[in-house]
C-alpha cells in the first residue's frame, strides 16, 4: 500500500531537476573538411604526355578551425569492363601537377584528404579521360601523288569539334611506312568487352601489306602483320584487299578477309580473335574454290550467317553460322536471282542485304535487290535511273533505304519505292571517289554515333587526283535535299574512311 506515495515522491524529484536545467549546454563539435573546386561531374580530360593540373580548395565547417595538418593522395583506377584494378598513387601533394603517361582511355581519378588531427579521411572521385591525337575520329586513307597516306579527323567529344592531322602515322612517330596502292582503312571491335589490351583493330590494307597498328599509339612492329594474326602457312606476299565485319551491336563480330577472289574468316567467338589461312569460298571441303565477289553480307549476330556471291556461277552462296567452313548455294525458296553480274553489295544495320546486279549482256539492265539475311527476297526490280550504267560508287541509306550512286562529280539518290532518281550533289569538274554510310558498332549507346550512322560520307578530288575533300551529309526523308554537316579539305584521292570509336 506504500508504493503510490513513493512513486509520487520520485516524480517530484525528477520534475524539480528538470526545472533547474536552464538548457545552457555548450556543444563542442569537431571541425570537418569540405573539398571544393574538384569536378566530379564532367571530370577531366588530358592528352597523353600532357600535364594534368588540378588545384582543389579546402573549406572548414567551423569558424575558427585549427591549423591545417593534412595529408594528400591522388590515385587513378582503371575499369576494364569486368573489375576495377588496384589504385595507383600518382601524387601526394595538395595540388595535382603530373605529366600523364597512362595509356589513352577512361579512368577514375580519386583525391583523398586526411585530417591528421582527427584521423578522418575525405575523398572525391571524378572521371578522367586520357586522350590523344588518334583517340577518336575518322581515319582517311588517301592516295597522294601515287603514295598512300593516312590522315586523321580527330574528334573531341567534349567540344564537338574535329581537328585535322595529315599523315598521322608520321605525326605519331609510327614505325610503319605505307607503300603500294591504298585499298582500305578499317577500324573495328573484336569483342564487346575489353578482355585484352588489343581488343580493337585498326587495319591498313595496301597492295603490298595488310597490317594492324597499335590501337592507342599507331605504333607498329612485325607482330601486327596479317601473317602474325593468322594460323596456317601464310605466304610472305599475302596481302588481302578488303576486310569486312558484321554489323550487329554488342555481339562478337564475324570478320572476313577477301584476297584475290578468296575468302578467309575470323569468327571471333570461336577462334580467339585470329584469322585462319583456310579458304572458305567452297561448296564442300574437297571442292575447288569459287571466285567470290569482294564483299560478304554479315549480320554479326548469332548464329553468324553470311552471304557471298559466286561470280563464276552467278549465284548467291550462304554460310549458316560461325562454325561454318564452307558455303552452300542459296536455296531456291529464298527466290534470290541467279545469272546476273554483281556490281555492288552491302549489309547495314537495317538488317537487310542490298545488291546492285546487271545482265551479263552488252546493254545490261541494272537491278536493285533487297533481302533480309537468312530470309527470302523482299525487293527485286530494275533500276530506272539516269546514268546508272556509268556509276562508280554506291551506298544505301540504312534509315531511308535510298540507293545513292555517283557519276563523275554528281551524286544521285534513287528511291526504290517510287523508282525515281534525284540529283543531290553536283561537284562540277571534281570526281567523287568515295561514297558510304558509316556502320558504328556502338550506335545504340552513343547518340552522336546514332546520328552519324545515318549521314552520307562523300569524298571527291580534282581530275589530277589532288585537292581532295570529304563531306558528311544528312539524308532527310521524303527525298529531301541532303544537307552538309561537316566539310573538310586538304586530302589527296580518298579511297577509304573508317571511324575509330570509343
Amino acid at each position: 500500500m506504500k508504493k503510490f506515495p513513493i512513486l509520487c515522491l520520485f516524480l517530484l524529484v525528477v520534475a524539480a531537476g528538470c526545472y533547474k536545467d536552464k538548457g545552457n549546454y555548450s556543444y563542442h563539435g569537431f571541425n570537418q573538411l569540405i573539398i571544393n573546386n574538384f569536378d566530379t561531374g564532367k571530370g577531366y580530360r588530358v592528352n597523353f604526355n600532357d600535364t594534368l593540373m588540378i588545384a582543389p580548395t579546402i573549406a572548414n565547417t567551423t569558424s575558427n578551425p585549427p591549423a591545417a595538418n593534412y595529408t594528400y593522395q591522388w590515385s587513378v583506377r582503371v575499369f576494364n569492363g569486368f573489375e576495377d584494378s588496384v589504385d595507383s598513387v600518382i601524387a601526394v601533394t595538395s595540388a595535382l601537377r603530373v605529366r600523364e603517361t597512362l595509356t589513352p582511355g577512361n579512368y577514375v581519378l580519386t583525391f583523398r584528404l586526411t585530417d591528421n588531427l582527427t584521423g578522418l579521411t575525405y575523398q572525391k572521385k571524378a572521371p578522367l579521360l586520357v586522350s590523344s591525337l588518334v583517340y577518336e575520329g575518322f581515319f582517311v586513307l588517301n592516295n597522294v601523288s601515287g603514295t598512300p597516306r593516312l590522315d586523321m579527323l580527330s574528334y573531341n567529344s567534349s567540344s564537338g569539334a574535329f581537328t585535322q592531322y595529315p599523315d598521322v602515322l608520321k605525326q605519331e612517330g609510327s614505325e610503319l611506312t605505307l607503300q603500294g596502292q591504298p585499298y582500305q582503312v578499317f577500324c573495328g571491335t573484336y569483342t564487346p568487352q575489353n578482355i585484352n589490351p588489343q581488343n580493337y583493330g585498326i587495319w591498313l590494307l595496301t597492295s603490298s601489306l595488310c597490317t594492324r597498328v597499335n590501337q592507342e599509339t599507331l605504333g607498329w612492329n612485325d607482330s601486327y602483320t596479317i601473317a602474325s594474326n593468322m594460323v596456317g602457312e601464310v605466304p610472305a606476299s599475302f596481302a588481302p584487299q578488303h576486310i569486312i565485319q558484321g554489323g550487329a551491336v554488342g555481339a562478337y563480330p564475324d570478320i572476313f578477309l577477301w584476297a584475290d577472289s578468296n575468302l578467309y574468316n575470323d569468327p571471333t567467338l570461336a577462334s580467339q580473335y585470329i584469322f585462319k589461312y583456310v579458304t572458305m569460298n567452297e561448296y564442300t571441303t574437297q571442292s575447288p574454290t569459287f571466285p567470290a565477289f569482294p564483299y560478304v553480307c554479315l549480320s554479326g549476330a548469332y548464329p553468324g550467317a553470311a552471304a557471298a556471291y559466286d561470280t563464276r556461277a552467278r549465284q548467291f552462296a550462304l554460310a549458316a553460322g560461325w562454325s561454318s567452313v564452307t558455303f552452300s548455294p542459296a536455296p531456291a525458296n529464298d527466290s534470290l536471282p541467279t545469272g546476273k553480274d554483281m556490281v555492288y553489295m552491302e549489309y547495314n544495320y537495317s538488317n537487310n542485304c542490298y545488291a546492285v546486279l546487271k545482265d551479263p549482256t552488252p546493254n545490261p539492265v541494272y537491278y536493285l535487290l533487297r533481302w533480309p539475311l537468312r530470309g527470302v527476297k523482299a525487293y527485286y526490280k530494275p533500276i530506272t535511273a539516269p546514268d546508272i550504267a556509268n556509276a562508280t560508287n554506291f551506298a544505301v541509306s540504312p534509315s531511308q533505304g535510298y540507293l545513292f550512286y555517283s557519276v563523275g562529280g554528281k551524286v544521285y539518290e534513287y528511291d526504290p519505292a517510287i523508282q525515281t532518281s534525284k540529283l543531290m550533289l553536283d561537284l562540277g569538274s571534281n570526281t567523287v571517289t568515295y561514297l558510304a554510310f558509316s556502320n558504328f558498332f556502338n550506335r545504340t549507346s552513343n547518340t552522336t554515333y546514332a546520328s552519324w550512322n545515318n549521314d552520307l560520307l562523300v569524298g571527291a578530288c580534282d581530275q589530277g587526283g589532288a585537292n581532295g575533300t570529304l563531306g558528311l551529309y544528312t539524308v532527310p526523308p521524303v527525298n529531301g535535299q541532303i544537307q552538309p554537316v561537316y566539310q573538310w579539305s586538304g586530302f589527296g584521292k580518298i579511297v577509304s574512311v573508317s571511324y575509330r570509336e570509343r
